[in-house]
């Protein structure tokens, strides 16, 4: 069973119930879905709405904003919510999908129709993250990600 729901801020977004249970726990690999931060026109709003639904709400700590913030559940930081680009006609949720290599995938994605999205006051691409819009104007984060030593691939 699933569904799709708006939430308060006007992002759109899924549940499913799955016959098979959730996925096991385990790192991302290159081409897989990393992460997922919702974009807010309204942080606080969205923040109480999430943590209405059962998610434990935390600051981000790997960002310096202290109104960014975590959505944790089973121990695991599941996504972030933070201020949307100023631009945004409404909230969003941007996925970043893990590549092998931020440039290489940004000149690929040029070359098939796309763009790179460069938001005001950021580099240009920074090595280790960019956004990315298709040719449909559809937004995803490209981040090389480095598994810390020791830790699952």
């Amino acid at each position: 069973e699933f569904g799709i729901y708006i939430g308060p801020d006007g992002a759109v977004f899924g549940v499913i119930d799955s016959a098979d249970g959730d996925p096991v726990e385990r790192g991302a690999d290159i081409g897989d879905w990393i992460w997922i931060e919702l974009w807010s026109n309204n942080p606080a709003r969205s923040t109480e709405f999430y943590g209405q639904l059962g998610y434990e709400i935390e600051r981000n700590w790997a960002s310096e904003n202290e109104g960014d913030k975590l959505l944790t559940a089973g121990g695991f930081a599941r996504g972030g919510i933070v201020e949307g680009d100023p631009r945004q006609k409404q909230s969003a949720w941007l996925l970043y999908v893990r590549v092998a290599d931020v440039a290489a995938t940004v000149a690929r994605a040029v070359e098939l129709g796309g763009t790179q999205v460069v938001l005001d006051g950021e580099s240009h691409n920074n090595g280790d993250i960019a956004l990315i819009s298709d040719p449909g104007g559809s937004v995803i984060a490209v981040y090389h990600y480095v598994n810390p030593e020791g830790a699952p691939q």
